[in-house]
């Protein structure tokens, strides 16, 4: 008897959840795309992607909602970079995730696929649906999405900021282009150079181990989190201006990082 009334209370509790039904478009690639709201912008036009751990936008559509500047854009048009931002809300015709993760990449298979299909503009995956309970009926045409409770350790979103950002004591400046910067935050304002690389784009400006980074094409990099947003948005070739004190000198040093393998 116990039982049976716990089971009719689970029943009743699913059903006062507000389920929400999306239009799903089956594409000839027998891929499914969903519309899908990003900071309540869009719609964009992603693959819904049961295998993929993460949820990714290409670079020009993250531009044209305003997740990431025109220039940082344009880096990633020469490959190699990406980066992660944090959604304030992931929605699909109602059905929202609150502080998402969402990758910035052009993934090379989206490109591919929309050329069959219409262009694409990334991927929805399991950080997002593993917030709901889904229902794909392709019948229909329709994907529904009612609230869980399911709580899971986004484990990908901390390798990703490992990847970009690098390990607490140390990281290295590198995407879009490479650098050849080992870098730390510093006490006090800048950002610490710990190591030069022999033979990089660093060693040629004459930068060197100990250097306090003040600003890099004109802006203040006070975090290793700054250095890295201002660097983010400068492709390969391009020569910018890094301002450095060096005891207490100060000193501006061109930089003209280089295309990675």
């Amino acid at each position: 008897m116990g039982g049976i009334f716990q089971l009719a209370l689970g029943l009743l509790l699913l059903s006062t959840q507000e389920t929400v039904q999306a239009p799903l478009e089956v594409l000839k690639t027998k891929h499914a795309a969903v519309p899908v709201r990003i900071n309540g912008k869009g719609p964009l036009r992603l693959v819904f992607d049961t295998g993929s751990p993460i949820t990714f936008v290409r670079a020009g559509a993250a531009e044209k909602i305003g997740l990431i500047s025109k220039k940082q854009a344009e880096g990633f048009s020469l490959g190699g970079l990406r980066t992660m931002v944090q959604a304030k809300t992931v929605e699909v015709e109602g059905a929202a995730a609150k502080d998402l993760n969402v990758v910035i990449l052009d993934h090379p298979t989206i490109g591919v696929i929309g050329q069959f299909t219409g262009e694409l503009d990334g991927i929805l995956g399991f950080s997002f649906f593993s917030r709901f309970r889904t229902v794909i009926d392709y019948v229909a045409g329709t994907i529904s999405f009612t609230p869980n409770d399911y709580a899971t350790e986004e484990v990908f979103g901390s390798v990703m900021r490992r990847v970009l950002l690098g390990t607490p004591d140390q990281k290295v400046l590198a995407p879009p282009a490479v650098w050849g910067l080992v870098v730390d935050n510093a006490k006090g304002s800048g950002v610490l150079v710990k190591r030069v690389l022999r033979g990089s784009a660093a060693e040629s400006a004459g930068l060197r181990d100990g250097d306090r980074i003040m600003t890099l094409d004109d802006r203040w990099t006070d975090s290793v989190h700054e250095i890295y947003q201002a660097a983010a948005g400068i492709p390969a070739g391009e020569s910018v201006t890094v301002s450095i004190l060096r005891g207490h000198d100060k000193l501006e040093l061109t930089v003209t990082p280089v295309k990675g393998i």
